[in-house]
């Protein structure tokens, strides 16, 4: 039975990238759902790790979110930007996966590579655990993983497609 894993985050905080570098680790392909290459639909990458089968999905706008998850996910991925934080629409998917009964989460600090002092990391991961204490989840049960969706998705066998691999070991702990 295949897992369903949800990718969530603010514009641009590197959802669509995250699936990208999934996809690059693990040697598998990233499917433009919309079947259009000029509009951007759901993005989507099939791996096995395991023994089992995982499917990664994002989405373009919090509209699609709202349509389609539908809590028989079995887990989230929370990117954030590691410069900025968590921010309102991330919040609000967040709200969403929880309200549609999505109970399993991985916090992936994404863009650390950017980031010089990683103190600023560090504050930027504890202000998204506030939001997630906020929104009633104990956030010191989920774990996290810094790194750079980006780079991973460049090259694979750095030390940021470590990070990759490292997220989904988890997925597949929690999952």
């Amino acid at each position: 039975m295949e897992k369903k894993i949800a990718v969530i985050g603010g514009m641009d905080h590197g959802k669509t990238t995250f699936i990208k570098a999934v996809a690059a680790v693990f040697g598998a392909e990233v499917k433009n759902c919309s079947g259009d290459d000029l509009n951007i639909g759901r993005t989507e990458t099939e791996i096995e790790f395991k023994g089992k089968k995982y499917l990664f999905f994002d989405y373009p706008a919090m509209d699609d979110y709202e349509e389609n998850i539908d809590g028989t996910e079995d887990a989230a991925v929370w990117v954030v930007d590691s410069c900025e934080g968590p921010m309102f629409g991330s919040r609000e998917m967040l709200a969403l996966c929880i309200e549609r009964g999505i109970e399993n989460y991985l916090l992936f600090m994404n863009k650390s590579d950017l980031v010089e002092d990683e103190e600023i990391v560090e504050l930027c991961e504890a202000e998204t655990r506030e939001v997630m204490d906020e929104e009633g989840l104990f956030s010191d049960d989920y774990p996290s993983v810094s790194g750079s969706a980006k780079k991973a998705h460049w090259d694979p066998e750095s030390e940021w497609g470590a990070k990759i691999f490292e997220a989904v070991e988890i997925i597949s702990e929690i999952a």
